[in-house]
């Protein structure tokens, strides 16, 4: 069950009518749990035992989804609102950075596109957002050294992203890659708060090769 906070936080989000919100924790969940159960499968007899399975955890898993959007997009309104409040001139870049890296996180369809596994992680990259946005003023140069690392390896994630062949979808390595550049701004901006796995560019170049 979702508390007041959780349920306001849902009413402004990306997908514009809340059932749109919905059915995408549905299909987020579906996809996780056809996968967990061995799918997708080809045969009609393996796909009655596929739907079994998926239609016995799907109303729990899609309500964990949901849960944490909520907590997400309530984060993010939260930080939306700081935004609007920060016009130092200095900051700029680092502000656009922000909005740009919210605008990735939180786009239209992001649910399913992040996948019900990652999801878990959105929000402890928004608290890294207000770790940093707390420190920015403090040391404005560090922080736009640190963007320019980061900066660095999101556009060598994005030309990889463009040699893969239209209509094929990107490798593990490469949706790996893209999570664990957001793990590395977590290791750069908000240390304290703690990545979930050891990151390195060295260790996310590897991937993007």
């Amino acid at each position: 069950a979702l508390d007041n906070k959780q349920k306001l936080a849902l009413g402004t989000n990306p997908y514009g009518p809340v059932p749109l919100l919905f059915e995408d924790c549905v299909a987020c969940a579906a996809d996780y749990l056809m996968d967990q159960a061995g799918g997708p499968v080809w045969d009609a007899a393996s796909f009655a035992v596929l739907r079994e399975k998926v239609r016995a955890d799907l109303a729990e898993t899609a309500e964990n989804a949901l849960v944490i959007v909520a907590d997400t997009l309530a984060a993010a309104h939260e930080l939306e609102r700081r935004l609007k409040g920060t016009v130092t001139l200095g900051l700029l870049p680092s502000l656009t950075d922000v909005r740009t890296q919210l605008g990735r996180l939180l786009a239209k369809g992001f649910i399913s596109a992040t996948g019900y596994e990652q999801l878990r992680h959105l929000p402890r990259y928004l608290r890294a957002i207000g770790y940093r946005l707390d420190k920015m003023a403090d040391d404005p140069y560090r922080d736009q050294a640190n963007l320019a690392k980061v900066g660095q390896l999101e556009r060598e994630y994005e030309d990889a992203l463009a040699r893969v062949p239209q209509g094929r979808q990107p490798s593990a390595e490469l949706r790996q890659a893209r999570w664990l550049i957001e793990e590395y701004r977590v290791s750069l901006f908000a240390q304290q708060i703690g990545t979930a796995t050891t990151v390195s560019e060295k260790r996310i170049r590897r991937l993007l090769a």
